[in-house]
């Protein structure tokens, strides 16, 4: 067969493979739903994977970017939030960080729209207190309106910037949203902005963020009063490491300015990719290795099914051989065979895989960053056809050393129909079937370590009776920690005023 003639030799090949699956549709259904089931938990969790760990954060330029911690010393080593006072001589005093921002996470009550006169059902949103700066540092732009950081600073203290789902949910979207007075626990705001779709703060579940005053008032403005979260943007051409020697010089400045707050407190700064998706790395390889473990199990028990049915098509294939076609031709045939199977088990695969993957978020053993879009993008889908052409020539190369050294004339003479095949087809089927129980039995090992563990976490003894029992912290608002004036209605004003954390 001259090389000129393989493309025409390929779609012959195709079609002759096509018509003999139709002749045999239940080989073909139980390997196209083998292969889908083991080819699309391959996708869902390789999109999973590729999200968090090989796709970029939604932040300008992320590689400079760093979560910045206070340390102290206890039984191990503890990372604190900062203080005001601490941040602020953070950000005046350092000079391998080129911009330093903060915020604080909590929660207010929505009850209303004040310019309309709506009252509205109160409703308990998450969001964060912000620095002007914060959009800023991590190169976010608002979908409407402006940055804190253009607004004056007799503004900042009463403005809020929308979260795009709850613009889209609450307000419906409204372009005209811009201006408009919300109540928020009870305090007028003035909507400045709308945060793009794609951001919800580096919480991670921000419905809005309200600018925080320079001045935090009563004991918020402490230097022992830790709440702060910080994050920063390097410098051009400083390193971590420079960062950590200038903070831990200035940390030890501080504990000898401040004695008594700062005795033994230090700081530190880690990339902010490693803090936001640090934890999750192990947990998708080890989730992404059993898969596959669960794709090569299916492919030992097909590679099994595949022998057989080579064994038992060896009289075909030996008035193939006597008609002229050479071993190379039937190895093209069975490669064409296991690649429309392949390819039609990876396409059910995807579809399987959508299903999965809004499953995936709920029944994932760790929590999946909002910031990672689930999404079958290109990358995703061009493993996916990778993980389809190497199954195909895996199996076909299996199928086609089942017939390798085949004797047409015995065949023929035989009637071969039925046999399993010569002493060496035996053995290496024997060593298919090792394969396929040494495979099982891994990942049955690893899934019963991995229910072990998960047992001994919700069976551990926590010293009390944890059932029917709800946990909540209430945060007293801003204004009202620097003894403000109190409400005509103190019961009420409390309700309205707190914002509240709840788990």
């Amino acid at each position: 067969m001259r090389w000129i003639e393989l493309p025409s030799v390929i779609a012959q090949e195709l079609r002759q493979a096509t018509r003999t699956l139709r002749r045999q549709p239940t080989y073909a259904l139980v390997v196209i739903l083998t292969l889908a089931l083991g080819i699309g938990a391959n996708t869902a969790i390789f999109s999973v994977f590729q999200a968090v760990q090989l796709r970029s954060l939604p932040f300008a330029e992320e590689e400079s970017l760093v979560q910045l911690w206070e340390t102290v010393q206890r039984q191990e080593l503890e990372e604190r939030p900062f203080s005001w006072p601490d941040f602020q001589d953070v950000r005046e005093r350092t000079r391998t960080l080129e911009a330093v921002a903060a915020y604080d996470e909590g929660g207010v009550f929505l009850s209303g729209d004040e310019a309309s006169g709506e009252v509205g059902s109160r409703e308990l949103l998450r969001g964060e207190w912000v620095t002007p700066g914060y959009l800023d540092l991590l190169g976010i732009r608002p979908l409407l309106g402006d940055p804190f950081s253009r607004l004056e600073q007799g503004a900042l203290g009463r403005s809020v910037i929308l979260g795009h789902g709850l613009w889209q949910n609450r307000f419906g979207g409204d372009p005209e949203i811009l201006g408009t007075i919300l109540r928020m626990s009870g305090e007028p705001y003035d909507v400045v902005g709308v945060a793009p779709p794609d951001f919800v703060g580096l919480s991670d579940e921000a419905e809005f963020f309200l600018a925080m005053v320079e001045t935090e008032p009563g004991d918020l403005g402490r230097r022992g009063s830790r709440y702060l979260s910080a994050v920063g943007r390097l410098a051009p051409g400083v390193g971590i490491a420079a960062v950590n020697a200038e903070l831990e010089a200035l940390f030890t400045e501080l504990e000898a300015a401040h004695p008594d707050p700062n005795q033994g407190y230090r700081a530190k700064a880690v990339p902010l990719r490693d803090e936001l998706i640090g934890e999750l790395s192990t947990p998708l390889k080890v989730l992404l290795a059993a898969v596959g473990l669960v794709l090569l199990i299916a492919c030992a028990n097909l590679a099994n099914l595949c022998l057989v049915r080579a064994a038992d098509r060896r009289r075909e294939l030996a008035v193939r051989r006597a008609l002229g076609a050479g071993l190379g031709r039937l190895v093209l045939h069975f490669q064409a065979e296991i690649l429309i199977l392949a390819l039609l088990g990876g396409a059910l695969g995807v579809l399987l895989s959508l299903w999965g993957l809004e499953a995936l978020p709920a029944l994932a053993p760790v929590e999946i960053p909002t910031f990672a879009d689930l999404r079958l993008d290109l990358p995703v889908l061009a493993f996916t056809l990778a993980l389809c052409l190497l199954t195909a020539f895996g199996l076909g190369a299996v199928t086609a050393w089942g017939a390798r050294d085949s004797d047409p004339a015995q065949d023929l003479e035989r009637g071969h129909r039925g046999s399993t095949g010569s002493r060496s087809h035996k053995r290496f089927r024997s060593l298919l079937v090792v394969a396929e129980v040494a495979l099982a039995l891994t990942l049955l090992v690893g899934a019963g370590l991995t229910l072990r563990s998960l047992l001994w976490l919700t069976e551990r003894d926590l010293g009390f009776e944890p059932k029917n029992l709800v946990s909540f912290v209430y945060q007293i608002p801003r204004d009202a920690a620097d003894g403000g004036d109190a409400s005509d209605d103190p019961t009420a004003a409390e309700e309205e005023d707190r914002r509240a954390k709840v788990f």
